[in-house]
């Protein structure tokens, strides 16, 4: 976007403890506007990929301290570099303003690489599981089995299912429920 990297490097100029600031993302399905990601807590990193990696900016030094990206990865490389880059305490800021776009129609937006996705990000998190207090081991392991259980829920509907018409279902079940969906912390679409 026009301005963005004025903005990021106002906000490294100006909190220089921050290693990654990160943002919001307008999502486009088939060339058109979808919606915007909001990016869930920072904490829940612990279970999922709570931020688009797009929207990331991040300095030289975190490469030099923690590592490049593992391209064994084929959807999760970037999962695991934000994980490492969170539990090694690299600084994180947010930034209000969407700073970058992302086009659903990738590989990780396609309904069969979703299962890859949830495999490769239970491996990513795995990796720091021994780490975590027994509490929050059973908590990381009901969310995957959840995550697993949903997924082979709706995954024929995706086929169907456009996103656009998951938005407005989306927006509907928020409206009803009169609050955010139990996923949003985990960022909402």
């Amino acid at each position: 976007y026009e301005g963005a990297i004025k903005i990021v490097e106002d906000f490294f100029r100006t909190s220089q403890e921050t290693s990654i600031d990160y943002s919001p993302i307008d999502n486009y399905f088939d060339g058109k506007y979808l919606n915007t990601f909001i990016p869930g807590r920072l904490d829940n990193l612990l279970f999922k990929f709570t931020i688009n990696h797009p929207s990331c900016f991040v300095k030289k030094s975190v490469y030099e301290r923690i590592g490049l990206f593992n391209l064994g990865y084929s959807i999760a490389a970037d999962y695991d570099f934000i994980l490492r880059a969170y539990t090694s305490g690299v600084k994180f800021k947010y930034i209000k303003t969407p700073l970058v776009s992302y086009s659903l129609n990738g590989m990780s937006g396609k309904p069969i690489n979703k299962f890859k996705q949830i495999r490769e990000s239970w491996i990513v998190g795995s990796s720091i599981e021994q780490q975590l207090p027994k509490n929050l081991q059973a908590k990381r392991q009901k969310f995957y089995l959840g995550w697993i259980c949903k997924e082979l829920f709706i995954f024929p509907a995706k086929y169907f299912i456009k996103p656009h018409k998951t938005k407005k279902i989306k927006i509907f079940l928020r409206q009803k429920l009169g609050c955010k969906l139990p996923s949003d912390s985990y960022g909402s679409w």
